[in-house]
């Protein structure tokens, strides 16, 4: 995307109708999200292996 200047994209559906249309921000937003996810998951880890070899 970032090689063409393209910021949005159409979503189509099997048939080929437009589904909708996500934007590079949808995709940061996402991406973001999921990076704080691992984040937490990581964070909590340690905590998690010394409860279990309790």
């Amino acid at each position: 995307m970032r090689l063409h200047g393209v910021r949005r994209l159409p979503v189509v559906g099997a048939g080929g109708g437009l589904i909708g249309i996500i934007s590079l921000d949808d995709l940061m937003h996402a991406a973001a999200n999921l990076l704080d996810e691992l984040r937490r998951i990581s964070a909590r880890q340690p905590h998690l292996e010394v409860k279990r070899r309790a």
